[in-house]
């Protein structure tokens, strides 16, 4: 007879533990239903301050303005110019010809200034230099 009592005494257990289980997890789709309910409930406005919205799409310069965003974001903070194999530092990133910024193609590497292709234009970007 001590078998049968073991026997209902896991099977008991098991019972127990599969009603927790179903309940917690009922439990989680609940609390996820109401988080979805308030998420579409509320809309949320980002207010930019008058700069670059860091969750938008990317914002392309018209063609008149050769992309003016583009270039507003490229810094050239340092030239190591040499004739075979001129380097640049664009934003922080160690660059060289035919290298990408931003998207933005490297053309040439000049000894105070570098050359983007900026939507088939080349345009040029002046080293620039703190003085501290």
């Amino acid at each position: 007879m001590p078998n049968k009592r073991i026997f209902a005494f896991i099977f008991i257990v098991y019972a127990v533990l599969l009603q927790l289980q179903c309940f917690l997890l009922f439990a989680d789709d609940a609390a996820v239903s109401k988080t979805e309910t308030v998420a579409r409930d509320t809309e949320f406005i980002y207010d930019d301050h008058g700069k670059k919205d860091p969750f938008g799409p990317p914002k392309m310069g018209s063609q008149d303005s050769l992309g003016e965003n583009i270039l507003m974001d490229l810094r050239v903070e340092g030239i190591i110019w040499d004739e075979d194999n001129p380097i640049a530092v664009v934003n922080g990133k160690v660059v060289g010809v035919g290298d990408s910024v931003n998207g933005v193609k490297i053309i040439k590497i000049k000894q105070n200034e570098v050359i983007f292709d900026v939507q088939g234009k080349t345009v040029p970007v002046k080293l620039q230099i703190k003085l501290e």
